[in-house]
């Protein structure tokens, strides 16, 4: 099946449920589909869902309008007896990291902006763009960048 919203490529095992277009944002409702996950401790997949939980994340604006997830995902339980781990969440590292609150591809904007500028500059400008953001999660996100790896040059 062909991505529907060729804007944001989802990554496998998520849905688009509904788009909806607000005054001033952009909700996009997604789901997982994903018949199972892997434990983060034992590395078994499991297919026993426990439960459910949403999550709400700001995503890159569409042409000045912010966009905001919901995401319904699934709590699993672990099938190995031995794990330590008895219940966990499914993750999807490619668009959002574990207890993240922003897509990836959110925070890699905001680390850019902070390396372009300073943190001041790059909140003014991140408003500009559509999105909502403080100086100090400019900071927060270039701490948490690794540094792009630059070339080394060689002196013969």
């Amino acid at each position: 099946m062909s991505n529907p919203l060729p804007i944001m490529p989802l990554a496998d095992g998520l849905k688009l449920v509904i788009m909806m277009l607000g005054a001033r944002t952009i909700h996009l409702v997604m789901e997982m589909t994903s018949s199972f996950a892997t434990c983060p401790v034992c590395g078994k997949a499991s297919n026993k869902i426990r439960s459910f939980y949403k999550l709400t994340l700001r995503d890159l604006a569409w042409r000045g309008t912010p966009v905001i997830i919901r995401l319904t995902a699934r709590r699993f339980a672990c099938v190995d007896r031995d794990c330590q781990q008895r219940i966990f969440c499914e993750r999807i590292p490619e668009l959002v990291p574990a207890h993240g609150r922003r897509t990836a591809r959110f925070t890699e904007t905001l680390s850019a902006l902070g390396r372009a500028s300073s943190a001041e500059a790059a909140t003014r400008l991140a408003r500009n763009l559509g999105l909502s953001t403080s100086a100090d999660t400019v900071l927060r996100a270039n701490r948490a960048t690794p540094e792009p790896k630059m070339p080394t040059h060689r002196v013969c």
